[in-house]
């Protein structure tokens, strides 16, 4: 959820049309002054938004965090105002992750991040999905939910093992044929 989260906001390594780097830097060429200030700032309201999602969605949004039987109270804090309070140290907590994407990670070029796309992410996707389908599954029926784990983690690791078969049968035909890329 994070790396398409990161990739819908177009934050880097994913921000290959508007890149700074680029000679025209897509709509924002277009812009200056106010406009560009208000495109610049409904961006970064994309990125807290989507922080305060992956909070919310992911990491009990305002609730306070526990570790085992210990639960971590803010001392001298109002209890109206903690629940606020830890929503917005997540929130910075995953504003800090964004800008350290942009610090660290390199720009991908449009074949890699497609390859990254079709290749990776839509595959473990799907995967996921069916290691979750089947766990609803045998938990209704009543099966043993390590023996339904197992079965599928076998199941993943075939489909991996078959997707990387065909990438090499592909890569080779191609080269066979006398493709470049």
């Amino acid at each position: 959820f994070l790396i398409a989260a990161t990739a819908e906001m177009n934050r880097p390594p994913f921000d290959l049309v508007e890149a700074e780097q680029e000679l025209v830097g897509g709509f924002n060429t277009e812009y200056s002054s106010i406009r560009f200030a208000l495109f610049f700032l409904a961006e970064f309201m994309n990125t807290i938004t989507m922080s305060a999602l992956i909070v919310t969605l992911f990491f009990g949004g305002p609730q306070p965090i526990t570790i085992g039987n210990v639960t971590l109270d803010i001392p001298l804090l109002p209890n109206a105002l903690e629940g606020t309070v830890w929503l917005l140290l997540k929130v910075l907590v995953f504003l800090y992750i964004y800008v350290w994407f942009r610090a660290t990670l390199p720009r991908f070029r449009y074949d890699q991040l497609m390859d990254l796309g079709w290749k990776v992410l839509i595959p473990a996707s799907l995967g996921w999905f069916m290691l979750l389908a089947a766990q609803r599954v045998g938990r209704d029926a009543g099966w043993d939910q390590i023996v339904v784990t197992l079965v599928s983690a076998l199941v993943l690791i075939g489909g991996y093992a078959l997707l990387q078969l065909a990438q090499k049968v592909s890569r080779s035909n191609r080269e066979k044929d006398g493709a470049s890329f």
